[in-house]
């Protein structure tokens, strides 16, 4: 299973800004967060009505609690993110 999720990443600038996108999530059958994709995805498609369902389905990621991505033990993981 998988969907959209808006995913912060923190940048290398001296005040540690967060830079956010929307990434595909991986889950287990447990609805645990195996992995994410690196990048931020566009929106594609093959023609115009599936470039529309892939905004869509992405919109939804702004309805979901965010996320950030944090290295912990040289492992990138991802928490909830709190303001």
């Amino acid at each position: 299973m998988w969907n959209y999720r808006l995913i912060g990443k923190k940048t290398s600038s001296p005040d540690e800004l967060i830079c956010w996108g929307i990434h595909e999530v991986y889950y287990d059958d447990d609805h645990n967060i195996e992995h994410w994709t690196e990048d931020p995805m566009d929106v594609f498609g093959l023609s115009p009505e599936e470039a529309r369902s892939t905004y869509d389905m992405m919109a939804e990621a702004f309805t979901t609690p965010l996320l950030i991505e944090i290295e912990v033990n040289g492992e990138l993981k991802l928490f909830p993110y709190k303001e």
